[in-house]
């Protein structure tokens, strides 16, 4: 690993310049998801309804010229538009520079975006801003983490915004499926411990699987054998600093992806432990059932479920 990343390696170098940049946007995205005003948050009716008559989505760039014109006819609107304005435009101006800084890094990876978020708060929009292309990249998907509002083929449609080589997308799902990335097996060589051993790149290959979804679709086998390798005893994973999935959910629209992962958890059993499903008649009557699932499943992953 030391060659790899030696000075000498640009191949080496530049995949360190490009992870390392992803992850500061992401840290970036982290950061500005915790500071969105009360007024974009629809869930927050009393804050997000006092200005929804001003506050539209991406239709104001088809409408630009008679939603303005709805602003200034009216002295209330206008007092609203300039209260959004002296009070969220900075805010508004950097998440705008993070998503720039998003599309900057799928498009034009060579644009140095790192430093751009390390200076955000001096930022202002520039003359190379593409702010069509940004919205289209980044425009809403109808999901809702609020409500759990999943849209049909989500997060899959959501990726192909993205075009990306699929003889690339084959070679990198096949390095993660069948090679030891993290030379972590050497480590922990009791195959009780392979979930465990080979969580990192699991992760990364739960992630990529969402770019060639005819995998999650229709490859029964090779589903079959994703998940006896990394998810046997594993289904509630950390994909990102505390993001965490679990496989019965997410893999629920997806004929073989839900195959396999049923073949490998009888979740038949394991819906009883899922939260305001058991009560005191259902304990009672299910005591044995439950006992041999505490027993089979390690309890911080029922914790998840």
């Amino acid at each position: 690993m030391a060659d790899f990343l030696d000075e000498s390696n640009p191949c080496g170098i530049n995949l360190l310049r490009l992870v390392s940049r992803g992850n500061a946007i992401i840290a970036e995205l982290l950061r500005l998801s915790d500071m969105i005003p009360a007024v974009f948050k629809p869930d927050l009716k009393t804050e997000f309804n006092r200005y929804s008559d001003i506050i539209v989505d991406f239709t104001y760039f088809k409408n630009l010229e008679s939603i303005e014109a709805k602003i200034d006819s009216t002295p209330v609107h206008r007092d609203k538009d300039d209260e959004i304005r002296d009070n969220y435009l900075d805010i508004s101006i950097d998440f705008y520079l993070a998503f720039e800084s998003f599309h900057k890094y799928i498009f034009d990876p060579d644009k140095k975006n790192v430093s751009l978020l390390l200076s955000l708060p001096a930022q202002r929009f520039t003359s190379d801003s593409n702010i069509d292309d940004v919205c289209n990249l980044l425009r809403s998907t109808g999901y809702s983490s609020v409500t759990n509002k999943r849209p049909v083929n989500y997060p899959e449609d959501f990726f192909k915004r993205v075009p990306i080589n699929a003889e690339y997308l084959s070679l990198v799902i096949g390095r993660l499926r069948f090679d030891d990335v993290y030379n972590q097996l050497s480590s922990y060589p009791y195959s009780e411990y392979r979930s465990f051993a080979m969580s990192n790149q699991a992760a990364m290959l739960y992630v990529i699987l969402y770019f060639a979804p005819d995998f999650l679709h229709n490859q029964h086998a090779n589903m079959r054998e994703i998940v006896d390798k990394f998810f046997s005893d594993n289904f509630v994973i950390n994909i990102y600093m505390g993001i965490i999935v679990n496989l019965i959910e997410a893999w629920e629209p997806y004929r073989a992806a839900k195959s396999a992962l049923n073949n490998t958890l009888e979740t038949a059993s394991l819906h009883l432990l899922k939260e305001g499903y058991l009560d005191e008649e259902v304990v009672l009557d299910s005591t044995y059932k439950l006992t041999n699932i505490l027993r089979e499943y390690p309890l911080d992953n029922l914790q998840k479920v």
